[in-house]
């Protein structure tokens, strides 16, 4: 996917920051790590 700003008539910030997370979550997947909040808990101030 290549977005193309001049093509545009409006903004695509919203578009490319929705690809960005797409391509995140395609290449790095649901590593199945423990959190560090299961062992320590959530701290409330």
């Amino acid at each position: 996917i290549k977005a193309d700003k001049e093509k545009s008539t409006e903004k695509i910030d919203g578009a490319i920051a929705t690809i960005m997370a797409l391509d995140r979550a395609i290449r790095c997947g649901n590593a199945n790590t423990k959190s560090v909040y299961d062992a320590r808990g959530i701290l409330f101030m």
